[in-house]
């Protein structure tokens, strides 16, 4: 049985905002074209609007909003913060705000990601249960949490 035009349709929208990248300079070149990874994608080019699935949903359907996630979800177990070292732009996600949250000495969020006494900065920290919120932490808006500052470094949260 044909498939109807319509999801179809949709279910190619998902490949729009592909461009080509750079050749990188750490591999042996043949052609001049990465081969390795030869896409990036360009988010001015994506196509926002929701896509169809092939049985009559939508993409990401199940999946939370960002605005309705649960509050200080960031403090939640499973949450994961990436490390981005010195600089401050997410990579993972386009940077909607200016606000850094800067973990106090106090915050159990610290401790976790950065360790009593030495800092030893791992390149991924996930929750492994609630934490209570510390100061700032506490009247930050979840939403606008996508980037926290420990010390001289910088980690993105992903969110769950």
């Amino acid at each position: 049985a044909a498939l109807p035009h319509l999801p179809l349709a949709s279910l190619a929208k998902v490949s729009t905002g592909f461009m080509r990248q750079d050749v990188r300079s750490n591999i042996e070149i043949l052609e001049n074209m990465n081969n390795i990874d030869p896409l990036k994608i360009n988010p001015q080019w994506r196509d926002v609007f929701p896509k169809l699935d092939l049985e009559g949903g939508y993409i990401g359907d199940g999946y939370p909003l960002c605005r309705d996630l649960s509050t200080q979800s960031f403090l939640k177990q499973g949450a994961v913060f990436r490390l981005l070292g010195s600089n401050p732009e997410p990579e993972l996600q386009s940077l909607m705000n200016e606000n850094i949250l800067s973990l106090r000495s106090g915050s159990d969020l610290r401790r976790i990601i950065c360790g009593e006494i030495d800092c030893m900065y791992h390149s991924y920290v996930t929750l492994e249960h609630d934490l209570p919120c510390y100061e700032d932490e506490c009247w930050t808006e979840d939403k606008n949490i996508q980037v926290i500052k420990v010390r001289d470094n910088y980690y993105e949260y992903i969110r769950i």
